[in-house]
């Protein structure tokens, strides 16, 4: 199909102008006219009539009698099989902004006190910053941000932006959702419905970053704002409460029997088989990304200095955008402390095939992996599997080296008794088996 041409300002003004024409010539002949303050006048649309379309509305008139006001097929026959266009000529005549409108179908924006262009070019610059993670994530938190911020706060009913900071301590304790004293027509999320703090962080973050964004851009009409609603302590609170509600996913180890059935299939995958550094030697899934046999492998350790934050996909192949490790501190894996005695030459295979991937895309091919072996780990559980082999063999000292801990508590939370020992009742039977 050829390329339709696109509505300009110019096409919109000739439209314009005939229609004003075509209201005097109504009134001069005598003719039905409507008055916008005291007739119902419905917007323009798009119709489909005989395999074409037609752009009119609907006109009721206060005193009785109704009619279509149909737009003459000269001011759009250059659209006419472009449905899209057309729309947009529509949208146009009811005096929108087609990029507003769509942004606000697409994020679900409600009536906003910010042009919705500044919200959609916002988005796409965000879009643009996360080139290289999965497009449906990006537009899952942007929705968030719109839904659990933006619209929250258009909620409150203040027109200018300067005064949402007056409401940032109570739209932190929405985020939250656990106070007792929130009204339900401030509510963000259901009554006790308790989000993962990354999930509220995430909102957050790009309710600064858009707040940043409007002040660059309009400086003279947007101030400088930036919020921080809740405290470390309030987020503590949040966790412990999730952990009573079984809201948060224990972490737990791999079996050996499992780990031998997950390690043939993942050795098959050009992309998963760098997941098996990650139990080997309790690499974050992001720090075995970035490995490379040159910069990382010495004679007899790993050194981690780095993790993968994305990839650029604009090069082939893909280049690895990195960033420092979680703790911004490098660390040393000796080869000695590999679960299965990995040798040199089988650790340099396994970095000098292992194809480029996004840390999320990852995520997904491991997922999908569980299901079809019918187990429920994640990658992360490679790291706990190896913090509980490493505390059995070294001193927890040399454990948290290896594992690239700062503190003794997160080390902690790794920590299981390697003895699982029976949740069957004793029963009288048992006297002769022990006997």
């Amino acid at each position: 199909m050829p390329r339709h041409k696109k509505v300009t300002k110019q096409d919109i003004s000739k439209i314009e102008r005939w229609l004003a024409e075509d209201y005097q010539a109504r009134q001069n002949d005598g003719r039905a006219c409507w008055e916008k303050g005291k007739d119902i006048i419905c917007k323009w649309g798009v119709y489909e009539e005989n395999n074409s379309y037609s752009v009119k509305r609907f006109i009721r008139f206060k005193d009785g009698g109704s009619t279509w006001q149909r737009l003459k097929k000269p001011f759009y026959r250059e659209f006419l099989q472009s449905k899209r266009e057309l729309d947009n000529l529509a949208t146009y005549l009811n005096g929108l902004d087609p990029a507003e409108v769509k942004a606000g179908i697409k994020y679900k924006l409600k009536e906003s006190y910010i042009p919705r262009t500044h919200i959609l070019n916002f988005c796409r610059t965000i879009k643009a910053n996360f080139l290289n993670d999965d497009k449906k994530d990006i537009e899952n938190r942007l929705n968030s941000f719109i839904n659990y911020g933006l619209n929250w706060f258009q909620d409150q009913k203040t027109p200018k932006v300067n005064e949402w900071k007056k409401f940032e301590k109570r739209w932190g304790q929405c985020l939250l959702n656990y106070s007792n004293d929130i009204k339900d027509s401030e509510r963000i999320f259901p009554k006790g419905e308790l989000r993962s703090k990354n999930t509220i962080v995430r909102v957050i973050w790009l309710m600064n970053q858009f707040m940043e964004y409007l002040h660059e851009q309009y400086p003279n009409k947007y101030p400088p704002t930036r919020f921080s609603p809740i405290s470390n302590s309030q987020f503590r609170s949040l966790e412990k409460l999730r952990k009573a509600h079984n809201l948060v996913k224990k972490r737990g180890h791999i079996s050996e029997e499992h780990w031998l059935t997950i390690r043939d299939r993942i050795r098959e995958d050009e992309h998963l088989k760098i997941v098996e550094l990650c139990y080997e030697f309790g690499l974050r899934r992001s720090e075995a990304l970035a490995l490379s046999v040159n910069e990382n492998m010495y004679i007899d350790n790993l050194y981690i200095k780095q993790q993968v934050k994305s990839l650029d996909y604009t090069e082939e192949p893909p280049r690895k955008i990195l960033k420092p490790t979680k703790t911004g501190e490098p660390r040393r894996i000796s080869y000695a402390v590999s679960i299965n005695n990995l040798s040199t030459r089988e650790i340099e295979n396994i970095i000098r095939t292992a194809q480029p991937i996004s840390p999320n895309q990852l995520t997904k091919k491991w997922r999908k992996l569980q299901n079809e072996l019918g187990f429920e780990y994640d990658i992360h559980d490679c790291r706990h599997s190896f913090a509980r082999y490493i505390v059995q063999e070294l001193d927890l000292k040399q454990a948290m080296e290896y594992l690239g801990h700062l503190s003794i508590q997160t080390t902690n939370g790794y920590i299981q008794s390697k003895d699982e020992l029976s949740v069957e009742k004793y029963t009288p039977n048992h006297l002769e088996e022990v006997a």
